[in-house]
Order: structure tokens, then C-alpha cells, then sequence
């Protein structure tokens, strides 16, 4: 095996996140899942190392253009209707009953997002638990987010393929009807409804059901245990 092979496993992770961040903003929140910052393990760092340096590469041909260099970015916001608050479909159902601040939105789901990442920086280390936080962060992030297009919750097919949890399959099965209406930066209260609301009515549903199986599951090995 060539020196170099082991060291490559090591950053490779790092550097296929990046390049993934680079064609879209969504992979980033899979960082806490992927990488565990320990200073026992320079494997970890070596592993930011690359993500930083395939971002700094791709973005350092195009330093001198500025702002621009961020693109469609900023006008993609404003299509989508992001900056009213408008375009995110929890904050847009609440409003019509309440008005609350797009900060207010914002900072809810980065509470959210930090809370969730904080657990999978603290996650055991077997493979497993780092794919069942991608798996979190991914909907968690595709959900708060709520995009107008279909083919952003694609994405989240391949992580629920290595860590399953059937009730954030129903956003990607039906996602498809965010197409009946053509307007960007719209989506009909019906068709939010049917994404957002049954996956939490699905979600609250399993959540539930686990902890009647845990409560059963602890009183069954007190009653044995007597």
C-alpha cells in the first residue's frame, strides 16, 4: 500500500464534502456529523484541512471579482421571497395568524441546527451514529429551509438509504406537488400541508410510539427483575 494511501482516507471525506458544498449550500450542515474535532486524532484536522482547502482552491481564481464571485446567490434570495420571510413555509403559515420577524424565524432554526450538531459532534464513534446525524441534519436543514423545488430534497434519498427513519421519506415522496404551482417563491398552503404537515404528524406520531415501547420495554425489566 502507498505511503500516501492511508492519509488520503483520512482527508478524503473532507475534500468530497467540499466539493459538495461548492455545487450546493445544503451538504455543509453535514460537517458536525462527518468531522470530530479531537486533538488525540490529527486525522480530524487533516480531514477540515482538506475541506478548507478545497474551498479556498476552487473560490481562489476568482478573488479579484469580489462580491460577484457569490453569483446568483443574492438574487436568489430575494426570488425566492427568503428575505420577507415569506419563502419559508413555517414562518409564512404562523404569520398569518401571528406576524413574526424573519430574525425571529432565523434564529429559532439556527437553534435548531446548533442544538442538532452539538449531538453529532458528541456522538459515539462507530460509523453508525455518523450517518444517522447526517441523516438528522439533512431533513432538519431541507425542512427549515423549505425549498420551493423538488429536486432539493433528492439529496436526502441517500442519506435515509444508509440511516433510515420512514417518516422523513414522506417530504421526498412528495415533494413532486411543489410543481402545481408554476409561481417561484410560492408554495400553495395546501401543498405545504401535505409535505410539512405529514411529516409531522408522522414524526410526532413514531416519536411517540418509541417512547410507549421504551416505558413498556423499562417496566417489563422491573417486573422481572423483581
Amino acid at each position: 500500500m502507498p505511503r500516501w494511501l492511508p492519509l488520503w482516507r483520512l482527508r478524503s471525506p473532507g475534500a468530497a464534502l467540499a466539493a459538495a458544498t461548492l455545487v450546493k449550500f445544503f451538504p455543509l450542515v453535514l460537517m458536525p456529523a462527518l468531522w470530530r474535532p479531537a486533538k488525540s486524532n490529527l486525522g480530524d484536522w487533516r480531514w477540515l484541512s482538506a475541506f478548507s482547502g478545497v474551498v479556498f482552491a476552487a473560490y481562489l481564481p476568482y478573488l479579484r471579482v469580489g462580491g460577484p464571485v457569490l453569483g446568483f446567490l443574492p438574487s436568489y434570495v430575494t426570488e425566492e421571497k427568503l428575505n420577507s420571510g415569506s419563502g419559508f413555509w413555517l414562518l409564512d403559515l404562523v404569520g398569518r395568524a401571528v406576524p413574526v420577524p424573519v430574525a425571529a424565524y432565523l434564529a429559532v432554526a439556527a437553534a435548531v441546527m446548533a442544538g442538532l450538531a452539538v449531538g453529532a459532534l458528541r456522538r459515539r464513534t462507530d460509523p453508525g451514529a455518523s450517518l444517522r446525524w447526517a441523516a438528522a441534519l439533512g431533513t432538519a436543514a431541507t425542512l427549515l429551509a423549505s425549498p420551493h423545488y423538488g429536486w432539493y430534497f433528492v439529496w436526502l434519498v441517500a442519506l435515509l438509504c444508509v440511516a433510515p427513519w420512514w417518516p422523513a421519506f414522506w417530504p421526498t415522496l412528495t415533494a413532486v406537488l411543489l410543481y402545481w404551482e408554476p409561481q417561484t417563491g410560492h408554495i400553495p398552503l395546501w401543498v405545504g400541508s401535505t409535505i410539512y404537515g405529514g411529516f409531522a404528524i408522522f414524526g410526532c406520531g413514531d416519536i411517540a410510539w418509541r417512547f410507549v415501547l421504551a416505558a413498556r420495554s423499562g417496566e417489563y425489566g422491573r417486573h422481572h427483575a423483581r
